[in-house]
């Protein structure tokens, strides 16, 4: 047997197979309460996979329980501090238990890390609009609709943070063409009643 192969560190790990296996295996079938187990016990044969935690987290996530998927994310946030799809996970999670002050912190790693990650820009616009800050929701907004132009989410809670004025305006900035016509537009698609 050559030396390279006979002297690897990464041997097989049957056991964290065996335990993911089984926790992938309930989890299909509906089973979240033995897939964690299942999911518990691979972490015991490899402490160090995020992608372990962040199952369990998503199982927690949609059971409802974000407060012990938020701990979770926080998890792989110490194995894996740039990653900015777990913070924005951080964010929502944290938004859902009310916690707005670390959302808000989340939603801006998201956004600082992955500029392009508009479902962070929009988090943070949702959440600065619940904390009474305008401005910056409308700025967070505006970001997420310009990224993502179809979603009227993102356009409906600009108009909302910032009135139909600001609203208006970030839709001339970002698309001209709407130029004289803009009024005649918004007279036949209001945002708001």
């Amino acid at each position: 047997m050559p030396a390279a192969i006979n002297n690897r560190k990464d041997e097989m790990n049957y056991e964290k197979w065996q335990h993911l296996l089984r926790a992938r295996f309930f989890q299909f079938w509906g089973n979240n309460d033995a897939a964690l187990e299942e999911y518990r016990l691979t972490l015991l044969a490899a402490p160090d996979s995020a992608r372990i935690v962040e199952a369990m987290a998503f199982i927690y996530a949609n059971r409802g329980d974000f407060g012990a998927a938020a701990v979770h994310f926080r998890d792989i946030l110490r194995i894996e501090p740039d990653n900015a799809e777990i913070h924005f996970n951080l964010g929502f999670a944290c938004d859902k238990q009310g916690d707005l002050k670390e959302a808000i912190a989340a939603f801006q790693n998201a956004t600082r890390l992955k500029p392009t990650l508009d479902r962070a820009w929009y988090g943070l616009g949702i959440c600065q609009a619940k904390l009474g800050n305008h401005a910056e929701a409308a700025k967070a907004l505006h970001e997420a609709a310009t990224q993502q132009p179809m979603n009227p989410h993102a356009w409906y809670a600009l108009g909302m943070a910032g009135g139909l004025g600001v609203c208006m305006y970030y839709m001339y900035m970002t698309y001209p063409f709407f130029g004289v016509n803009a009024p005649l537009w918004w007279d036949i698609n209001p945002i708001s009643g």
